[in-house]
């Protein structure tokens, strides 16, 4: 193998490992915006927020979780958007449906589940966990049952 045969067979192999990673990463992002199989239910319900935003919402409040992939946070395009910009960062933190449960996970912000602080390894929610993200407190509902 001379070394034009080497470039060549080494670019090659680079533009298939950049194929497969565009696939892998459209994939994803087919999965998190398709919607759970309508038996899996689960509901976030907010039952307490600051003084200030309380005002200008009912509480409690109730968000129905639809995707792999929920959005909390005050920024645009957040399925549960918050209104506490004080306490509450633009995408706050996730809640992800895989493997059959529902994890959460900080981004920009700090979440205690039930008064433990998350870390970036996320937490699985359980029916009743109860969620902290800046002044909001929620109350996670599900039908599914843990299996940890």
């Amino acid at each position: 193998m001379d070394n034009f045969d080497w470039i060549r067979t080494t670019e090659k192999k680079e533009e298939e490992m950049e194929e497969k990673k565009r696939k892998e990463i459209s994939n994803k992002k087919k999965e998190e915006k398709s919607p759970l199989p309508p038996e899996k239910i689960a509901v976030l319900a907010l039952i307490d927020i600051a003084p200030e935003v309380k005002e200008l919402r009912e509480i409690p409040q109730f968000f129905n979780i639809k995707r792999h992939v929920t959005t909390i946070g005050t920024g645009r395009g957040m399925h549960i958007k918050l209104l506490d910009i004080k306490t509450i960062k633009t995408k706050h933190g996730i809640i992800v449906f895989k493997d059959g449960q529902f994890y959460i996970y900080p981004e920009e912000g700090k979440i205690k589940v039930n008064g433990k602080i998350i870390i970036s390894d996320g937490e699985i929610l359980k029916n009743g966990s109860q969620i902290e993200t800046g002044s909001a407190r929620f109350v996670f509902l599900t039908n599914i049952e843990c299996n940890s």
